[in-house]
């Protein structure tokens, strides 16, 4: 299956793209399964641990960072966590605000971007009590 998950991938397919053309085929693929094979793919794993230890006043190297083998419009796009609870349930969540750039800034300069982002974006819609949140890394274009 993975071999699927790189092709939707280059080719510029979503997730449920993806799995939808699994399906066609006639291939049972799991949602989760298929998102763990494209950041194989994409070497997004590797990349994640080291970018966590960077602390805040310091820009992170293209080593922080997978490399893209989708289109991104800048040079490179930089992720951030999210992480907290459901205001409605109690249920514990994460979600991920992706920014791009073409120069990096810091550590610090990114996660307050992601805040600033998630106010004015992500709030309401999410519904979403935030405890945390960290630079993760993120992709590069070549």
């Amino acid at each position: 299956m993975p071999i699927i998950a790189a092709y939707g991938r280059k080719v510029g397919w979503g997730g449920e793209r993806i799995v939808a053309e699994a399906r066609r085929l006639g291939l049972g693929y799991r949602r989760t399964d298929m998102l763990s094979d494209v950041r194989a793919y994409l070497g997004r794993e590797r990349a994640r641990p080291a970018a966590l230890a960077i602390p805040k006043k310091y820009h992170p190297s293209t080593s922080h960072f997978a490399q893209s083998e989708f289109d991104i419009k800048r040079k490179y796009q930089a992720a951030v966590e999210f992480r907290g609870r459901n205001i409605v349930t109690g249920e514990k969540m994460t979600h991920t605000v992706y920014m791009e750039y073409d120069q990096l800034p810091t550590v610090g300069e990114l996660e307050s971007e992601a805040v600033q982002r998630w106010g004015e974006e992500y709030r309401a819609r999410l519904d979403m009590e935030i405890e945390d949140y960290r630079f993760t890394g993120g992709y590069y274009r070549a």
